[in-house]
């Protein structure tokens, strides 16, 4: 039986839903927490990774947790193309792109715990022959409760 291009479809999905998802859970906790976390804690919520290589764009949200499960992803991206009936030759670029809208909680209960974080996580494979797939997903995600705004001291007369 020969490889194919047409897994990469289901690659990128597969990677996009298990990088955000409570199985991505390493000696820290969930990798998406320290995430979440360090995104409001930071103000800054993109994170950019290249899969091939390993490469990332200067982040505030790489902490070790993040980093040990990127570099487990990466090792295990060549295998998981080969598991899937493709062929790592074909995948000329893969990127995994999260986004954490870390200034925009929902509260979701009214429970001091209850707000949630909208993220999004895309990851784009482009073939050699120049097909692009892509897989763009949004979870929320609990995280720290927003700090309350300052009232202002001065009474309205």
């Amino acid at each position: 039986m020969g490889v194919s291009r047409k897994p990469l479809r289901s690659v990128v999905h597969s990677v996009a839903h298990s990088f955000t998802s409570v199985m991505n859970y390493g000696r820290y906790g969930h990798v998406i927490e320290h995430i979440v976390r360090n995104a409001v804690k930071c103000k800054e919520g993109e994170l950019v990774v290249d899969l091939r290589t390993g490469a990332t764009e200067p982040s505030k949200l790489l902490t070790r947790p993040v980093k040990e499960s990127i570099a487990r992803y990466i090792s295990n991206f060549p295998s998981l193309v080969r598991r899937s009936g493709s062929s790592i030759r074909f995948v000329r670029t893969a990127t995994l792109r999260l986004d954490v809208e870390w200034a925009t909680p929902r509260q979701t209960s009214w429970l001091p715990a209850g707000f949630h974080y909208p993220l999004y996580c895309e990851v784009v494979i482009e073939s050699d022959l120049g097909r692009r797939y892509a897989k763009r997903i949004r979870h929320m995600w609990p995280g720290p409760t927003p700090r309350p705004r300052l009232v202002s001291s001065r009474r309205a007369s």
